[in-house]
């Protein structure tokens, strides 16, 4: 997906705090590759949203009302397992992360992770690569884990 004829993908973003929203926002549209059609603020109108747009890759939190994005992420795999669910979360070990457990997402990125590693990543996952980011606070490293699925 490089090159002249670079592809563009279409994203959704799912965030209950419109700060981080408006960050992912202005992040992305700064960024050729992606193509931002739309936001959400809880998990219904994610889910909602994925069937009515139908995007390549759709960026979820954990915590939202309404709906979590796990079980949002789930919905929207079920609808179209092609288009790529990534989770965004905090690093904080709540009852959602355990939920992931079992869930085959195409990414788990780390709120902690910078502009240029959240970019990277998102481009990967994109080229079919799943990615799983944490971000060693006390060695101040991201550390990748990531499997070639294309």
């Amino acid at each position: 997906m490089t090159g002249k004829n670079q592809i563009r993908i279409k994203l959704v973003i799912a965030d209950d705090h419109e700060i981080i929203r408006l960050g992912l926002r202005d992040l992305l549209e700064s960024d050729k590759f992606f193509n931002l059609i739309e936001e959400a603020d809880n998990g219904e109108d994610a889910v909602e949203l994925a069937e009515y747009f139908n995007p390549d890759m759709v960026l979820l939190d954990l915590d939202m009302p309404r709906m979590d994005g796990c079980e949002a992420g789930k919905l929207i795999k079920k609808f179209n397992p092609n288009i790529k669910v990534v989770f965004y979360v905090a690093e904080d070990g709540t009852e959602n992360h355990r939920n992931l457990e079992g869930f085959d997402s195409d990414g788990l990125l780390s709120k902690d992770l910078t502009r240029d590693d959240l970019v990277s990543a998102l481009h990967r996952i994109a080229e079919g690569e799943k990615v799983n980011s944490t971000h060693c606070t006390k060695c101040g490293k991201t550390i990748y884990i990531s499997e070639n699925v294309a």
